[in-house]
């Protein structure tokens, strides 16, 4: 039993108070546990630096680029837009010509149809009163000068 107790006592003879602590802290809690260490890390160097602005500007540049993409397809886009309502415009000044012009061709054929039945007219009334009465029976002799009668008044 003794060796045993010797044991122990190497084990608690080896262990020294100040064996038993560290001499330098591991880690240091300083309440922020986020993981990030930005203020701990040293600061970059020339070489990091100017790349990072290289890589930044790279960006920018491809931003630059794709913006200048987007408003060059956007001034086509309104171009495009522009010239399709130009042509919209022209079709419907177009078909609004033709219809004027249809309807100029439609009054006159009108106004050509009203004088032919106004001639047919004049014709007729010609006629009756040109009609010789001497061999028509008594009824129609009746018909034909009221019928003069009504041209006459009409003129006077």
């Amino acid at each position: 039993m003794e060796d045993s107790q010797a044991k122990k006592q190497k084990s608690k003879h080896n262990a020294t108070p100040g064996s038993s602590v560290p001499s330098t802290p591991e880690s240091i809690n300083l309440g922020d546990d986020d993981g990030s260490h930005g203020s701990l890390d040293r600061p970059s160097g020339r070489k990091a630096e100017k790349a990072r602005l290289r890589k930044s500007k790279s960006k920018e540049a491809g931003g630059d680029a794709k913006n200048v993409e987007l408003i060059n397809l956007l001034a086509i886009m309104q171009e495009e837009k522009k010239i399709a309502n130009e042509k919209k415009f022209e079709m419907m000044e177009k078909c609004y010509l033709q219809e004027q012009q249809r309807l100029l061709h439609e009054e006159q054929r009108l106004l050509q149809k009203k004088e032919k039945m106004k001639m047919e007219h004049m014709k007729e009334e010609d006629r009756i009163m040109l009609m010789d009465t001497s061999y028509m029976p008594q009824l129609q002799v009746e018909y034909y000068q009221r019928r003069q009668m009504e041209i006459l008044g009409k003129k006077m």
